[in-house]
């Protein structure tokens, strides 16, 4: 299979792009394959994004018989990308949105894992793992490596040992929450921690400005923006979450 690779020490031009697309293309009249891009969301971070991504559109819209799909797990940006008039990919893409495994599939293959470490994990325990973890697949993978690591062989994992796995997971990503932490102003840290405490699904009503203090919903809104523009929260319907669960349950028992 070919691949392609980027080393992290040479630069690359826009310019770069087009050479890579040309040999995609040449491959393809060889070979049928299809060609994946995972992390596409990235692709903003380039200096000339606009010029990149119009490029790319300039040449793969004439790679007829080459499937392409754009993998992203940022929503807010691959919109940005897909949906935004001003795009270049402007309605130039089918948008799929994966939901998280179903509790029923997705809870028999983690008993089965954890059964073969000898390991018995309760239904309450695998409930509370899906709430704090926000449903999302990494990240209940995540709290589960956890609590293996904090249980040993014949124990029964139980809602208790939660606690000691999620402090597992702060301190090997304390640094990181810190650093979020260090990019924001007082009142936007004071709204992210109303946030992990009342929810996201009223960040704009009168009970929510006063759960953060004597400021507008102007100000609240500018701030909420800012910490989506930021990726620390991101927008999922009419509702607000914080794009790492652990960050929100590191957050619950502080605020300034």
């Amino acid at each position: 299979m070919p691949v392609v690779t980027f080393d992290a020490f040479v630069e690359l031009k826009v310019d770069s792009i087009q050479e890579v697309l040309d040999l995609i293309e040449s491959l393809a009249q060889k070979k049928r394959f299809v060609v994946v891009f995972d992390g596409f969301q990235d692709v903003l971070n380039i200096n000339d994004d606009g010029e990149a991504i119009a490029l790319l559109r300039s040449k793969i819209q004439f790679h007829n018989n080459i499937p392409y799909v754009f993998v992203g797990s940022i929503r807010h940006k691959m919109d940005e990308i897909f949906t935004s008039p001003t795009s270049a990919f402007f309605k130039s893409a089918s948008p799929i949105n994966v939901d998280p495994l179903p509790f029923e599939e997705f809870s028999k293959f983690l008993i089965k894992k954890f059964e073969s470490g000898k390991r018995k994990l309760l239904p309450d325990t695998l409930e509370h793992v899906f709430n704090i973890s926000n449903n999302i697949t990494g990240d209940i993978q995540q709290l589960c490596e956890a609590l293996w690591e904090v249980t040993s062989a014949n124990d029964a994992v139980s809602p208790g040992n939660l606690k000691t796995a999620l402090e597992l997971i702060f301190t090997r990503e304390q640094k990181f929450y810190e650093a979020f932490v260090s990019l924001l102003t007082d009142f936007q840290f004071k709204c992210l921690s109303a946030l992990a405490r009342e929810g996201g699904k009223s960040v704009y009503s009168m009970d929510f400005v006063k759960a953060v203090g004597p400021h507008s919903t102007a100000s609240v809104n500018r701030a909420i923006t800012r910490l989506i523009d930021i990726n620390i929260l991101f927008k999922s319907g009419k509702e607000i979450k914080f794009v790492n669960p652990f960050f929100k349950a590191w957050l619950l028992p502080r605020g300034r």
